[in-house]
């Protein structure tokens, strides 16, 4: 939980944060077939009613408070996510918002301006969508199998490895990876992990003593597991493609590691884990999870808030860590203990009908305004570019390269120039056709990553198109970190233009750093590489919309100016 905090939170030393949702898959996954193995040991049976009404007492009420809040508070204070959660708050409900975005190329990366209000629970729908299933499956095979759990965790290690074949045969280079990212099939490889851990060494049936050898190996493979994920989340992003290789595989088995220590309370690590703090944190992970990120969308720096950095971090994680102490003990508790059922039965019927009807009117007024309210677009960009929050995904096919531009004669000096790029520079074309005159080409898209703009470089090249320009600019690494690698590549496909100018970015995402730090360390080893500061320019006042990304008209001039001045420059 702690480490998904700081990734959302934009923490540039800890890139694959997101690992801390496998690392939960995994327990979750350990945790349910131990309970269900347990009940099948003492009864022969498995009551399928009960399980899913012990996981409706423990997740729809926090749920529940939160969509009304979100629906109450959206619609105040954030009027662009309204479009947004009249679909995002049914599919909520039904616990499928991850296919939800998956159906509706939703990005879990690369979305600009305001972030979708709920697009966290898809991890939500993905447990769900297991609690649902895997009880019934289980039953079956040890119905069928007369209690065979090797069989289980067999057939569970299979299926996470069809999972992980399933991912890494999908990933593209050229293709936003969410819908990978959030698909039940390609997720289920931590899930898979941990039943097998489940059914081999159920939490309530451990030997009640293991020797100091023993304990020193477990202490070891966990220490082991935990040092494994710390690397993983540092050293990975989100669009590495060895995340997507068998990369979550890796950090599940790890996660497998950390729980079979975990789950011995004699172990060196079970104790450390079970620090006061940490057990705290556990305890409330559902509703730290659940209301950390509309916290941090409604907070977004310099856009909501007049905060960044460590001082706006430690503001969301205290609001979040408020929010899920007001919702353990007003909501989860009272209805995980019985407590509310029992208020609720204490009543009388016409006080019943009364509380019923008053909340089913709040839920009425609340939903109404939801639909009657119009949601503005968060940022209104430059002619030629499609609003924000309204990202297309990247194409699965890379467009042909526009014919080259006839060559200009050598006296004056030749002048045409080639731009390829993302939304900021679409956004600025109108801008840059105006400073060039007839003289520049725009190959630009919005949701562009940087792998499919070098592959569209290396069309152009193939195609001769590049041979007589006077200039390359590329403005690629808003939509995604530009890596020191893929700057190689750029410089070898360009190797033979006469100027390449690369402009650097401004985009409020957590990649901005690692994109612009490869782009300045890339323009150090090739001195022929000249920079385009952008980020310094779209720092100053009014350059930039209202979603910190795209320039305004007036930024549009800026951008363009820039441009103009840094292909003229002087070699």
């Amino acid at each position: 939980m702690a480490a998904v905090l700081l990734y959302h939170g934009g923490v540039s030393w800890l890139p694959g944060g997101f690992l801390g949702v496998d690392v939960f898959f995994a327990v979750s996954g350990y945790l349910i077939c131990s309970l269900l193995v347990e009940e099948w040991s003492q009864r022969g049976a498995i009551d399928l009613w009960a399980f899913w009404r012990r996981r409706a007492r423990r997740l729809l009420p926090a749920l529940y408070a939160l969509l009304f809040a979100v629906m109450v508070v959206a619609p105040v204070v954030a009027r662009d996510t309204v479009t947004q959660l009249r679909g995002d708050v049914p599919a909520a409900f039904a616990y499928m918002s991850n296919w939800w975005q998956v159906l509706h190329h939703q990005s879990y990366f690369t979305t600009m301006g305001r972030p979708p209000l709920l697009q966290h629970l898809w991890s939500l729908a993905v447990e769900e969508q297991f609690y649902l299933v895997f009880p019934v499956v289980l039953a079956f095979v040890l119905r069928f199998t007369r209690g065979r759990r090797d069989l289980v965790a067999v057939g569970a290690l299979v299926l996470g490895l069809l999972s992980t074949a399933a991912m890494a045969l999908g990933w593209r280079s050229d293709v936003d990876p969410s819908h990978l990212y959030y698909r039940t099939d390609t997720r289920a490889v931590a899930l898979c992990m941990g039943v097998a851990l489940g059914a081999l060494a159920p939490l309530f049936r451990q030997r009640a003593t293991v020797t100091r050898r023993a304990r020193q190996v477990i202490d070891v493979a966990g220490a082991a597991g935990l040092v494994v994920l710390a690397l993983l989340m540092h050293g990975l992003t989100d669009f590495s493609s060895r995340l997507y290789r068998g990369g979550f595989a890796v950090a599940a088995a790890a996660s497998v590691l950390v729980i079979v220590a975990a789950a011995r309370r004699e172990t060196r690590l079970a104790r450390v884990l079970g620090a006061r703090p940490l057990e705290w944190l556990g305890s409330r992970s559902y509703a730290v999870y659940l209301w950390h990120w509309p916290v941090f969308v409604l907070t977004r720096p310099h856009l909501d808030i007049a905060l960044s950095g460590w001082r706006l971090l430690a503001l969301r994680t205290s609001l979040t860590l408020v929010l899920a102490e007001l919702s353990w003990r007003l909501v989860e508790q009272p209805w995980r203990t019985g407590s509310a059922q029992r208020a609720w039965r204490s009543l009388t019927v016409d006080s019943r009908r009364r509380v019923a009807a008053t909340a089913f009117a709040a839920i009425v007024v609340v939903a109404v305004s939801l639909a009657a309210v119009d949601a503005p677009p968060d940022i209104l960009v430059a002619s030629g570019a499609q609003p924000a929050g309204a990202l297309a995904p990247v194409p699965t096919t890379v467009p042909a390269p526009a014919p080259a531009p006839a060559p200009a004669p050598v006296d004056p000096p030749p002048t045409n120039v080639l731009g390829v790029g993302d939304s900021v520079m679409l956004a600025a074309r109108p801008a840059l056709e105006t400073a060039f005159p007839g003289r520049i080409s725009v190959d630009a898209a919005v949701g562009r990553q940087v792998d499919a703009g070098l592959d569209i470089l290396q069309r152009y090249k193939d195609s001769g198109a590049l041979d007589h320009l006077a200039a390359v600019v590329v403005d690629l690494g808003t939509n995604g970190p530009m890596s020191d690698a893929q700057f190689d590549r750029l410089v070898q496909i360009l190797s033979g233009a006469r100027r390449v100018v690369v402009l650097n970015v401004r985009v409020p995402r957590r990649w901005e750093a690692q994109s612009n730090d490869a782009i300045t360390r890339g323009v150090t080893r090739y001195p022929n590489i000249v920079l385009a500061d952008w980020h310094s320019i779209a720092g100053t006042r009014g350059v930039l919309g209202r979603d910190g990304v795209h320039p305004t008209p007036s930024g549009a001039g800026a951008y363009s100016q820039l441009v103009a001045e840094t292909v003229a420059a002087p070699a």
